[in-house]
């Protein structure tokens, strides 16, 4: 299968913390070639990663690049800036995904989920919604690209 997925020249934005569910799908990623942009408030932690991508790429030159970005999305001007950084670095964005809320699904695990579900949306899922927004505005643009969201099964 993976044979038949062409994602050279193709630019990937991933939007959330750097945990195993990212690094195994950005691996993968920048192993079938695609370039792929790691945005996230912690940045210091995604370089290191990132930097071993690029390693990678030095073994293998068939590999994409890694880049990240530092950001602390709170506003759509803040996230339609870091899609633009991420479009400059790699001279696009064909892709979009959100893993903002992979490795969270104990937030709507609990008996009150609904208590405290304004705190949850304020302090991620406003900031998904703002990345999502500006990347499909820039794909809009360009008239084609993909916007996916990732969600662990949840455990009730």
């Amino acid at each position: 299968m993976t044979k038949d997925l062409n994602l050279d020249e193709k630019t990937i934005i991933i939007y959330g913390p750097i945990q195993q569910m990212v690094q195994s799908l950005a691996t993968s990623l920048t192993g079938l070639g695609a370039d792929v942009a790691l945005i996230d408030k912690q940045a210091s932690e995604m370089q290191r990663f990132a930097d071993n991508l690029m390693d990678m790429r030095q073994v293998n030159g068939k590999n994409g690049r890694a880049a990240v970005i530092e950001a602390d999305i709170n506003s759509a001007r803040e996230a339609k800036e870091a899609v633009s950084r991420a479009a400059e670095l790699f001279g696009g964005v064909d892709i979009y995904i959100d893993a903002n809320f992979s490795g969270r699904s104990e937030w709507f695990s609990k008996t009150e989920a609904i208590d405290g579900f304004e705190d949850i949306f304020h302090s991620h899922l406003s900031r998904s919604l703002f990345m999502a927004h500006a990347a499909l505005e820039f794909l809009r643009g360009r008239k084609r690209g993909r916007v996916l969201f990732m969600m662990n099964d949840l455990k009730l």
